[in-house]
C-alpha cells in the first residue's frame, strides 16, 4: 500500500520510494496482540510449589482454595502445551506477591528443590510470603528443609487449627472466620 506523507498509527514505513516533489513510502500494517503472558502473570494470588509424586494431595487443595476465592497457580492448569515451562515458572516467580512449597510423603523432589532455591532468592529480596505446607501424608519425622525452618508451617497432619483456615490467612492475610 503506498501512502504519501507521513506513516500513521499501527502503521510504519519501509522502503522509501524517491518520485519528484514527494516522498512516497511502502506501508505494512501491522497488528499488536495483546500480551496474554502479562494478563496471566498479575492475577494470582499464590505460587504452587509441590513433587509431582504429591500432585493429586495437592491438587485437592488448590481446588479449595479456588473455592475459597483465592488464584493459585498451579502449573497442572497454567502451563499451556508447548510453552517453555521454564520460562513462565520464572515470569510468575518475578510477579506473584507468595509462595505455598508443599511436602508430601515423597519429600521434596529434585525440580521442586530448584524452584524452593529461586523462590527464596527472590522472594527474601522483595519480602514477600514463603509458607511451607506440610501435607496429611507426611510422615511423622519430616522436618522442613533448613532455609525454611524460620517460617510458621501450615501442617495438614493437624486438625487444630484448620490447616486449610491457617493457609487462607497465610496466603491473604485475612484470618477466615
Amino acid at each position: 500500500e503506498l501512502l504519501k506523507g507521513d506513516s500513521g498509527s499501527g502503521l510504519y514505513a519501509s522502503n522509501r520510494i524517491l518520485e519528484p516533489k514527494h516522498t512516497y513510502f511502502l506501508l505494512q500494517r501491522t497488528h499488536v496482540e495483546p500480551d496474554a503472558t502479562a494478563e496471566r502473570v498479575m492475577k494470582y494470588d499464590v505460587f504452587i510449589s509441590y513433587n509431582t509424586l504429591d500432585r493429586n494431595d495437592v491438587a485437592e487443595i488448590v481446588q479449595q482454595l479456588r473455592e475459597a476465592g483465592i488464584q493459585p497457580w498451579f502449573d497442572r492448569d497454567e502451563l499451556q502445551p508447548g510453552s517453555a515451562p521454564l520460562r513462565e515458572l520464572e515470569q510468575q516467580i518475578e510477579q506473584i506477591h507468595s509462595a505455598a512449597i508443599f511436602f508430601g510423603r515423597k519429600g521434596m523432589g529434585p525440580f521442586q528443590r530448584e524452584e524452593m532455591d529461586a523462590i527464596l532468592r527472590r522472594f527474601i529480596t522483595l519480602e514477600r510470603k514463603v509458607i511451607p505446607v506440610v501435607l496429611a501424608q507426611s510422615p511423622s519425622e519430616f522436618r522442613l528443609p533448613l532455609f525454611l525452618g524460620n517460617r510458621a508451617a501450615v501442617d495438614f497432619r493437624c486438625s487444630s487449627p484448620p490447616p486449610m483456615k491457617e493457609l487462607i490467612w497465610a496466603i491473604t492475610g485475612r484470618r477466615p472466620h
